[in-house]
């Protein structure tokens, strides 16, 4: 017996599919409530949160990914089509999250919110 998710072979149903889905999901809290301090102001309505522990949070978010990744293409297994669906998934999603970060910002007032200097720091 092998756990499921270790290897991108075979074929899943719905319903372990989604169970698995929603066991990633959960877990994906815990390991970022373990590894970050929720900083909340809440006169401001700002929130945000800061990531302790580097390398092990990365690692353990890097685990969850690939098991993801793994469930992910047994389920077009199951569906009849080629788990390399995933990969072209992730190069888009690659792409996508490129092009957003090139756009250029609006320098002046829109309805999202104002223009100002606090858009281009990185915290706070």
């Amino acid at each position: 017996m092998s756990i499921r998710c270790l290897h991108p072979s075979g074929r899943v149903r719905r319903k372990p599919f989604w169970l698995w889905v929603i066991t990633f999901w959960v877990l994906g809290g815990i390991v970022t409530a373990v590894f970050s301090d929720t900083i909340t102001e809440i006169s401001s309505g700002l929130a945000y949160y800061q990531v302790d522990g580097g390398f092990s949070f990365l690692i353990c978010y890097a685990l969850l990914y690939i098991a993801n990744f793994f469930i992910h293409i047994q389920r077009l297994h199951d569906a009849g089509h080629s788990g390399w669906w995933m990969l072209f998934f992730f190069l888009f999603m690659m792409l996508f999250t490129v092009i957003i970060g090139l756009l250029p910002s609006e320098h002046q007032d829109n309805h999202y919110g104002p223009d100002t200097d606090a858009n281009g720091r990185y915290l706070g």
